[in-house]
């Protein structure tokens, strides 16, 4: 839904959703249009007769809007068989240190 677009070296988040007419009509309005209602995105929405959202523009994302999306992709990040694979790793590593140093301070103090 948004990309991140990198300029210098400061990251930038930036709206998905802004496409060409054609591309428009692909996107279901009524998605941006709870976004906009919502306070996520910045923009204006139009309605037909029914209430129905038909057409929309997006001006920028809010600051809610980035949190949001920062807590998806950490979310995602996170549900990763990877950082859970590392997570695990972490932990047997930590439980290892502690354990040898255990050990090591059992043999230098019956040493003496």
């Amino acid at each position: 839904m948004f990309k991140r677009k990198k300029k210098g070296s400061e990251f930038w988040l930036v709206q998905g959703l802004k496409k060409e007419e054609e591309d428009k009509k692909e996107i279901n309005p009524t998605i941006p249009a709870e976004l906009i209602n919502d306070n996520f995105l910045r923009g204006v929405t139009r309605t037909d007769h029914n209430g129905d959202p038909c057409d929309f523009r997006i001006d920028g994302i809010t600051l809610k809007g980035q949190n949001l999306l920062l807590n998806i992709q950490k979310e995602k990040r996170e549900s990763s068989l990877l950082y859970k694979f590392w997570s695990v790793i972490t932990f047997s590593l930590g439980a290892v240190a502690v354990k040898s140093l255990d050990w090591l301070d059992l043999l230098l103090t019956s040493g003496k």
